[in-house]
Order: structure tokens, then C-alpha cells, then sequence
């Protein structure tokens, strides 16, 4: 199984759409990816069948490679039971080779006293309240963290 658990976006820190990544880890024969941008999952957001990838734009209608499955159009998996955590949770399957198989995740930052880490989480549903609070909290604490760096760089004369 080849697989990428560690990818950013235009989202956060990234120079990448989240449909380029999809893109490139199919090209590359990825069973799994995971986009885990800085404190958001809004790359899941993005993840839509209307979204057009670059290479899309510019050919005709009908040679339109299969999009990502969303809430409107049903996840296909090898069972008709939903997914367990890190099994697949968009895409065709476990080792499908049409479109790799995407867990959910972010990149966040956390801090024990002056101990400063990022943590991966994986299987977050993008669409829980709980999970759309918690990166808005993140987020937060990260513009204030800039904020005082930008301050602390101004007494300094930078």
C-alpha cells in the first residue's frame, strides 16, 4: 500500500488545490491520502464534483475524468455499511486504484508550557459543529500568535 498522510493545501501553507492533490496522488498510484492543512479542513469543502482541476478547463465535456463523491452523490465502498474510522472514507474504497482512498485530517498546533507541536489528527468529519469550532479556535490562536511575533519584530526595529 503506497500512501501520503501528510499533505497541504492552498488552504493553509500549501501550493496546491486540494483537487491537484487528488490528482497528483492518482497519477502517482497513492492508495491513501490525507490532506492535513494548519488548523482547517476546509480542503474537504472544496472537494466537490463541481470543482473543475486545471487539466479539466481546457478539455471537452465528455472526457471528464470521474469526480470525488460528496454528500449529494453517495461514497461508493466495497460494503453498504459506512465507514469505520480510517477505512474509506471518500473515495472508491481500500486500494482502489480509480481515485485513492482520502482520510479526513488537520495538522494542529498545540502546546504543553513552552513546548510548541504540531499533531496529526486523522478521521474528522469536516461537517461536525464540534470540528468546525475546534480549527475556528485554532485559527484564532494562530492570527494571535502573529499578531504578537508581528509586534515583538516592531519593538525590535524589524
Amino acid at each position: 500500500m503506497r500512501a501520503d498522510l501528510h499533505t497541504h493545501t492552498t488552504c493553509s501553507d500549501g501550493k496546491s488545490s486540494p483537487l491537484e492533490i487528488i490528482e497528483r496522488a492518482q497519477k502517482e498510484g497513492l492508495d491513501v491520502v490525507s490532506i492535513t492543512d494548519h488548523d482547517t479542513v476546509r480542503a474537504y469543502s472544496e472537494l466537490s464534483p463541481t470543482e473543475k482541476s486545471p487539466t479539466e478547463k481546457s478539455q471537452p465535456e465528455k472526457s471528464q475524468p470521474e469526480k470525488l463523491p460528496t454528500e449529494k452523490s453517495p461514497i461508493k465502498t466495497r460494503s453498504t455499511q459506512k465507514p469505520a474510522l480510517g477505512q474509506s472514507v471518500i473515495g472508491n474504497g481500500p486500494l482502489s486504484r480509480d481515485i485513492p482512498t482520502l482520510i479526513p485530517g488537520a495538522e494542529m498546533t498545540a502546546k504543553d508550557e513552552d513546548l510548541s507541536v504540531h499533531l496529526l489528527a486523522y478521521g474528522l468529519d469536516p461537517q461536525k459543529e464540534g470540528v468546525k469550532r475546534l480549527m475556528a479556535s485554532q485559527r484564532t490562536r494562530r492570527k494571535q500568535r502573529v499578531e504578537r511575533i508581528i509586534d515583538m519584530l516592531a519593538q525590535r526595529g524589524v
